[in-house]
């Protein structure tokens, strides 16, 4: 369990871009993000004011046809970066549990065109890193 851990909070600080406005505010804060200009930075959720959430009429993964005769459930948690307009970040994705490699795949496929609202620091958008879990119901 603690090497599990250890191994998602590596993929996490691989994804989070690194400050470049350090500040001696304190590690729970981001740096100032005005309206004019983006800093970058990509926040944790427990650093948003509001967190990015999927959008209500956005693109789901769609069930492996691979699977569809085992008619199987399955889930993946999933952690990827959302930008400051509410897309997903090309490369950030990291598979941190699945139940198939095939559904991971499908959220692989389905993240480029998923829609989200992005997160808001102090009252602007900003990038946040996304913990998100998928979960596969198969057709009936």
């Amino acid at each position: 369990m603690v090497s599990c851990l250890a191994f998602t909070l590596l993929n996490a600080a691989t994804l989070v871009a690194q400050d470049p406005h350090p500040t001696t505010r304190g590690a729970d804060v981001g740096p100032p993000v005005t309206a004019s200009t983006d800093t970058g930075y990509t926040y944790f959720a427990y650093q948003v004011d509001k967190e990015a959430a999927l959008t209500p009429h956005s693109v789901a993964p769609s069930y492996p046809t691979a699977l569809i005769g085992i008619k199987t459930t399955g889930e993946v948690d999933a952690m990827f970066v959302v930008d400051s307009t509410g897309l997903y970040v090309p490369n950030t994705l990291r598979i941190v549990r699945s139940t198939d490699v095939l559904f991971s795949a499908a959220v692989h496929d389905a993240l480029p065109h998923m829609l989200f609202t992005p997160a808001e620091q102090g009252g602007h958008k900003v990038k946040q890193l996304v913990m998100h879990p998928f979960k596969f119901m198969a057709p009936s």
